[in-house]
């Protein structure tokens, strides 16, 4: 109990040695006016800080200091100069200027008046006074007051002493606590490179067009569709008809009323032997499949399933009619239809006539006119056959020695 009286008395005397000299405690090097350890801070060097000031402790922090950081607004006020803020009773921190020794930096003549600081340091904000503060990283000022300044970080703060100070170097006011100020921007004059032209530049009359390099739609000034359009990518058109003129169409939100009528189209070019047929440019007009002989309006769905290989182009109904084929049941189950007639073909005693009837044997066999497949009496396929397009067989013979061939379904 006794030695570990003895260490506590002399741990006692020590801390009492360091606080009479007016120091700190050093371990391990010498004791100099608060250095540690006799190591030169640099807080000496303080080109490019700032001072943050707290009225009521009556210190002074640095612009890197979180001590300085956490003053509130209505207590904090900003120096460039550390010798004006001593000057007029401040202290400094002991924490972020425990090494800042101003004998090394002769203060001013007279920190009364602002000519006389500035051959010492910047200017400084006086205590209560209205400062200007932005990041580094915006192009956004804000007032001393404002929450949005405040939350910026020390190390990337600008401060300005004026409105026009901040407006000089190309900043904006925050539209949050200045809303209400009177803002002209000042006039940015930039040289274009001869290979860079400027992008075009709207028109000065009130109503104009604009439309996009990679769209085919054009739309008014005041679209909001229009507005997005990147500026590298932007067209203007002083007029409708010229934006018509260029093959553009209007938009259909903020022009849906105007009325539009397209520029006629160039002329068709032929198609090259091996290119699947084309649709004729009329407005109405039958494709058909060569398989099933059967053609549909060009608004049916079925007809555009159809490939391109087995697809046949008719410009009018009759064409498709006269080519053998037969109306689809759906798309124009409504139309008037005629199937034509077979011209009559003088019969040989060696190939006598197929019944238009069928026999009055239990087993038959049927096929379409427009088919070369025949089929058995009972097959479905055979039955679904037109019976204007029918023809009949009494024998599987019969109908091979006609050219047919048999059903793969109800013959295999």
């Amino acid at each position: 109990m006794r030695k570990i009286a003895i260490i506590f008395l002399l741990l006692a005397a020590i801390l009492l040695s360091a606080c009479s000299s007016g120091g700190y405690l050093v371990i391990g090097g010498d004791k100099q006016a608060g250095n540690q350890g006799g190591a030169q801070n640099p807080s000496n060097n303080l080109d490019g800080v700032y001072f943050v000031i707290n009225t009521n402790s009556r210190l002074i922090h640095t612009s890197t200091c979180g001590i300085g950081g956490r003053i509130s607004a209505a207590n904090r006020a900003i120096f460039d100069c550390i010798h004006d803020a001593i000057s007029r009773g401040f202290n400094p921190c002991r924490t972020c200027l425990r090494d800042f020794d101003p004998s090394q930096v002769p203060p001013p003549s007279n920190t009364d008046t602002q000519e006389d600081c500035d051959d010492c340091c910047p200017p400084y904000v006086p205590v209560g006074a209205e400062y200007y503060l932005a990041s580094v990283n915006s192009a956004i000022f804000h007032e001393n007051t404002c929450g949005i300044g405040q939350r910026i970080h020390d190390a990337n703060r600008r401060i300005f002493t004026t409105f026009d100070q901040a407006v000089a170097v190309g900043l904006r006011p925050c539209q949050t606590c200045m809303r209400g100020r009177e803002f002209t921007p000042p006039p940015q004059v930039q040289t274009q490179p001869p290979n860079n032209p400027p992008p075009p530049q709207p028109p000065a009359a009130a109503e104009y067009y604009l439309a996009s390099i990679n769209s085919e739609v054009f739309h008014e000034n005041t679209c909001n569709t229009g507005q997005r359009i990147h500026a590298a990518n932007r067209r203007i058109f002083t007029t409708f008809d010229q934006a018509v003129a260029a093959g553009l169409r209007p938009c259909q939100t903020c022009m849906r009323d105007r009325e539009f009528t397209p520029p006629l189209e160039p002329p068709r070019q032929t198609q090259p032997p091996n290119q699947p047929p084309q649709p004729p440019a009329a407005a109405e007009y039958y494709i058909g499949n060569i398989n099933s002989r059967a053609f549909h309006a060009n608004t049916c769905g079925t007809g555009q399933r159809i490939g391109a290989t087995n697809r046949r182009i008719f410009a009018s109904f009759d064409e498709a009619v006269a080519a053998g084929f037969h109306p689809c049941g759906i798309c124009l189950r409504n139309r008037d239809f005629t199937p034509p007639q077979p011209p009559i073909q003088t019969q040989t005693p060696n190939n006598p006539p197929p019944p238009s009837q069928p026999p009055a044997a239990a087993e038959y066999f049927l096929s379409s006119v427009n088919s070369e497949v025949f089929h058995i009496n009972t097959c479905n396929t055979g039955q679904r056959i037109h019976e204007a397009n029918r023809r009949f067989f009494a024998t599987f013979d019969e109908a091979i020695a006609a050219g047919l061939r048999p059903c793969g379904h109800c013959l295999s």
